[in-house]
């Protein structure tokens, strides 16, 4: 391999490491220097030793920074406040109201948004997630609805009910280590549960309900198969966790030509580029500050389209009434 791409002994060494670690669990010795970002890289950075100069990097690309583990996101003055404090009021952003109907702000009717008890027990299960991800060393963040509305206004979009989250295949087994009994779920603690099998959209998949029995499909909320785990206090009011996995994509000649990351669940195996999520950037939700994908705007097109910003339902200001765009 090293002879048909002309890659030097270090470089395949760092690049065997990284995928057979998959940003890994495992704690991998880092090199010290100038161009390192910090010491809690998740992997090496490919190609940072010296190539042959008539080579150039993968993709044309530069040194291939991991990223680092979300952190210092616990000793954040929000981390101390309740929801009233940071989240109270959710009011309709200009985006949300259908456009044309001629309502004023004083007179317009307000459609119902997610009450006031869901984002209270989805802003407490976000302090829950971001203590227990920090102590465990968890690489995470925002995804899917959850990073449309925090791009939006900062905030849930207003007729959704859960949040999503992106984390890395490779900490499954931990986060499998880590997750409650069925049996031992408690209302008003944190819980943490995985499904039991692989993923599987809304067919039948391998499920277990809150009780820790094998159903075939979803009777609670706990029998589900698409997400890799949840996270809640409460039933019904919950964070999903969605798995990403790193991949190296090669052409006929076995020679890399792609590196990135796969989004579980897509049918198309499509790669999205590894500048588009690492190193991970800030943005806020529920007036607290979590990990964002470093381009949020580009993933959210590749995943949803060039109209992402527009949401699919807008509140009718004559009637109350969300309608479908």
């Amino acid at each position: 391999m090293r002879d048909n791409h002309q890659w030097n002994k270090k470089q395949l060494e760092q690049l065997r490491e990284l995928l057979s670690v998959s940003l890994t669990d495992g704690e991998a010795e880092q090199e010290t220097g100038p161009s390192e970002r910090n010491r809690g890289k998740l992997g090496h950075e490919l190609f940072k030793s010296d190539k042959h100069s008539n080579k150039s990097p993968l993709l044309g690309y530069g040194p291939i920074s991991l990223g680092s583990i979300p952190s210092a996101l616990n000793t954040q003055p929000a981390m101390l406040r309740t929801f009233r404090e940071n989240n109270p009021v959710l009011n309709l952003s200009r985006i949300y109201w259908k456009p044309g109907s001629g309502v004023s702000p004083l007179t317009s009717i307000e459609c119902r948004k997610t009450d006031e008890q869901r984002r209270t027990l989805l802003h407490d299960t976000l302090q829950h997630w971001i203590r227990f991800a920090d102590e465990h060393q968890i690489w995470w963040c925002l995804s899917y609805g959850s990073l449309i509305g925090s791009l939006r206004d900062g905030n849930i979009i207003p007729y959704d009910s859960d949040m999503d989250i992106f984390i890395l295949g490779s900490q499954e087994s931990k986060l499998r280590h880590l997750a409650t009994n069925r049996w031992w779920i408690r209302r008003g603690k944190f819980n943490l549960i995985t499904r039991p099998g692989p993923f599987c959209s809304r067919g039948p998949g391998e499920r277990a309900n809150c009780y820790g029995i094998k159903v075939a499909k979803l009777s609670d909320m706990c029998a589900f198969c698409g997400p890799f785990a949840r996270v809640f206090m409460d039933y019904g009011k919950y964070i999903d966790l969605f798995s990403i996995h790193l991949e190296l994509h090669t052409n006929k000649e076995g020679k890399p030509v792609k590196f990135g990351f796969v989004l579980e669940g897509q049918t198309d195996r499509n790669l999205v580029e590894w500048p588009l999520l690492i190193p991970l950037s800030r943005c806020q939700i529920l007036g607290l500050e979590v990990p964002c994908p470093q381009q949020s705007h580009r993933l959210l097109e590749k995943l949803y389209g060039t109209d992402w910003r527009k949401p699919r339902r807008v509140c009718n200001g004559l009637t109350g009434e969300w309608e479908g765009i």
